[in-house]
C-alpha cells in the first residue's frame, strides 16, 4: 500500500528504511518468532493512509496463527482496557 500510495518518494524510503515503521509482516513475525502465544497483542498506529485493520489482523492470523488474541487500537479515540497476564502456554 505504501509503495502505490500518494507519500512523496522521501518518505517513503523514510518509512520503509532502518529507523522506519515495522510492516505487517515483521510485526507479525516477531509475535510469530516469540514462540509464545500472548494473553493478547495490540496492533497500534496503523497508518490511516496506507494500512487497515483489516489487513493488519489478516496478515498477523497468517504469520502468528490463528491462536493469537489481536486487538486493533483506534486511530481517532481511546481504545478498550487491555489487562496484561501471563502467556497461555
Amino acid at each position: 500500500m505504501l509503495k502505490r500510495g500518494k507519500y512523496p518518494a522521501f518518505l517513503k524510503k523514510r518509512i520503509t528504511g532502518p529507523g522506519g515503521h515495522l510492516s505487517n509482516e515483521e510485526s507479525a513475525a516477531l509475535v510469530a518468532e516469540s514462540g509464545r502465544v500472548f494473553s493478547w497483542v495490540c496492533l497500534s498506529h496503523l497508518s490511516g493512509e496506507n494500512n487497515t485493520p483489516d489487513t493488519a489482523v489478516e496478515t498477523h492470523r497468517q504469520i502468528a496463527g490463528p491462536r493469537q488474541a489481536l486487538h486493533v487500537a483506534p486511530r481517532d479515540r481511546v481504545g478498550e482496557l487491555l489487562v496484561v497476564s501471563k502467556a497461555v502456554e
